[in-house]
């Protein structure tokens, strides 16, 4: 039973401990029905598309002063059209959503608490009256109050009955060689297909937007006809279903396979050599030529594990690598799309395209590990969405290790959008001018920071060098502590923001027991590793409240590897006793540290 409990609102018979939290949040999710949860509760019609379901996103516009949905608040910008900009999709275990606009996002239990606006207290990383409301709707709030079930407690109508799912659903992959030989052949069929009648349409767009044919045949662009069972007639039998993990095809009810991409312009994720694997096309953005509104503009693969995630997915990066091998240079752009990668490509400066995604620290580890650059700028349309991204990208940046003056940013002051400047001779001398002298970070704070949610906000005073987050922090009115308390990070990653602003109490613990605690957050690792730890831990001599931080990560982490110890064999294969020995005082050790852990938790509570 683990040593932490927390006070839900309404509880009435004191604390709930955390396995029985996370036993309810876990049925919850099982049994709650997000869509009937949207149709019903807030009454919102969902579009059915390929295997997930679209609405307008009816929640609070996050920009400051505008009162309405944030769909309302993206029809300003689409001529009045209303946009489904909100997604729902099956997880690993549960439907999850996602806006596109606002970029909110999270399980059943997140949405209600976004759209009921049930605030998080310090400290919590969900929402405990969210998880109250979802208790109720699905008739388990007995389990919370430590009571049997009563008559109150019959479920909604929003709840399917049985769990959906009673384990976690297992995700199917693609080996590496596979994929590789599947994509590789719907990137030259598409290659080809440009190139032939029914291509005219994106070799007009191309042209209009000032590709050249070097780049055509460089970055193996393609297109997809609008057709149902081209590239699907072009597999053989046994490749079609790894092509459904992969997202190039679909499966309809009857058992038919059909093309997911259709009318669209594509743009092959074509990536360097790396560790034991060699250059590949690993995935595809497909940019929509339909008329059709409610299309989605960009369309990508499929995460596939060991092939393609679109949190760590850059177009142009092997085109990049190329290109910084033949210039020298050390800096790269980084762009919002497809567009932006060529524009750049077109005045010789490296750029890699993030296509409908934020930028993440994966993100910014294969620019600096795999392309060896030491400065980033971010090329931002120039709109609130495209300024909030560049907010997003500069956090990525920052928590990576990019030093602050080796982030800088270009930002259109007119609405603009760089990747549109390099159509015309006029609009590339313009584009090469931003590149030669953007904006310095401090000074695109200054501008444009108070335009960010405020949670970009805190996060931004969080990353920032101590005297630079002060000064932001007084300027925004938000706090470091704040953000720590509401931050979407790991435990493990908070603590390593905090321990970076005071990087001197590092030489107070252990490196190694750093290391073992954070193995599986890589993100706390990348956090942590210019900071100087010692030989051994010294609670006594860290500040009270990065102590406190430190045991509440140490306790779980302890449970873990003594109940590691305990299910493990106690004898070696020769089964010697001396293995038996080694196996007792390694668990008695782990015991005694846990012991005094613990003690020093309880001295800080009191």
């Amino acid at each position: 039973m683990t040593d932490f409990a927390f006070d839900l609102p309404g509880n009435e018979r004191g604390p709930i401990d955390e396995v029985a939290l996370n036993r309810v949040i876990a049925t919850v999710q099982q049994r709650l029905d997000l869509c009937a949860v949207l149709r019903v509760r807030y009454g919102r019609e969902l579009e059915a598309n390929d295997g997930r379901w679209r609405t307008a996103c009816f929640l609070p516009s996050t920009v400051s002063g505008f009162d309405g949905s944030c769909a309302d608040q993206d029809a300003l910008s689409e001529g009045g059209q209303v946009p489904q900009n909100l997604w729902v999709s099956e997880g690993d275990t549960t439907r999850v959503w996602r806006c596109f606009s606002c970029l909110r996002r999270g399980d059943v239990i997140d949405l209600l608490e976004v759209a009921d606006e049930l605030k998080r207290l310090p400290g919590q990383a969900t929402s405990l009256s969210a998880v109250r409301v979802a208790a109720k709707l699905t008739g388990v709030a007995y389990l919370l109050d430590g009571r049997a079930p009563g008559d109150d407690d019959d479920p909604s109508e929003l709840v399917s009955g049985a769990p959906r799912r009673v384990a976690p659903r297992k995700l199917e992959t693609v080996d590496f060689a596979r994929a590789r030989a599947i994509n590789a052949r719907a990137a030259k069929h598409w290659h080809a297909q440009l190139k032939l009648g029914p291509g005219y349409k994106a070799r007009e767009e191309l042209i209009r937007r000032g590709v050249t044919s070097e780049q055509i045949d460089r970055f193996v662009l393609g297109y997809a006809a609008n057709e149902w069972r081209e590239v699907v007639e072009l597999l053989p039998e046994h490749a079609r279903h790894e092509a459904t993990v992969l997202g190039m095809v679909g499966k309809s009810r009857q058992g038919e396979y059909f093309d997911r991409y259709r009318d669209r312009l594509m743009f092959p994720y074509c990536e360097p050599a790396r560790g034991d694997k060699s250059e590949a096309v690993t995935g595809f953005a497909g940019r929509s030529l339909a008329d059709d509104a409610r299309a989605p503009k960009w369309f990508n693969s499929k995460n596939v594990e060991g092939v393609w995630k679109k949190s760590a997915a850059l177009l142009g990066l092997m085109q990049a690598k190329q290109l910084l091998a033949r210039t020298g240079a050390k800096r790269v752009a980084i762009g919002e799309g497809g567009w932006e990668v060529l524009a750049f490509d077109r005045i010789d400066v490296a750029c890699l395209g993030l296509v409908a995604a934020p930028m993440t620290i994966d993100h910014a580890q294969l620019i600096a590990e795999v392309l060896g650059a030491e400065q980033v700028t971010i090329a931002a349309d120039g709109d609130e969405t495209g300024r909030r991204g560049a907010l997003q990208s500069v956090i990525s940046c920052l928590r990576y290790g990019f030093p602050v003056e080796a982030v800088t940013v270009i930002d259109p002051e007119d609405g603009s959008d760089p990747g549109k400047w390099g159509e015309t001779r006029e609009g590339e001398q313009r584009l090469r001018e931003a590149w030669e002298k953007p904006l310095e970070l401090v000074e695109f704070l200054r501008l444009r920071g108070g335009e960010g949610r405020e949670q970009q906000k805190r996060k931004l005073v969080a990353v920032l060098p101590p005297e630079l987050g002060a000064e932001f922090a007084e300027a925004w009115g938000v706090s470091f502590e704040q953000e720590l308390a509401d931050s979407d990070l790991t435990s493990s990653a908070r603590f390593a923001e905090q321990l970076k602003r005071e990087p001197a109490q590092a030489a107070h613990l252990c490196g190694a027991s750093v290391r073992a605690v954070f193995a599986d957050d890589s993100l706390a690792l990348c956090l942590l590793r210019d900071l100087e730890f010692g030989e051994s831990t010294r609670l006594d001599e860290l500040t009270p409240a990065l102590r406190r931080a430190w045991l509440q990560l140490q306790l779980p982490y302890l449970d873990a590897q003594l109940k590691a110890h305990d299910t493990a064999s106690k004898f070696g294969e020769g089964g010697q006793h001396a293995d038996f020995l080694a196996w007792y005082a390694h668990g008695e050790a782990l015991r005694a540290q846990k012991t005094e852990a613990k003690k020093a938790f309880a001295k800080c509570k009191e």
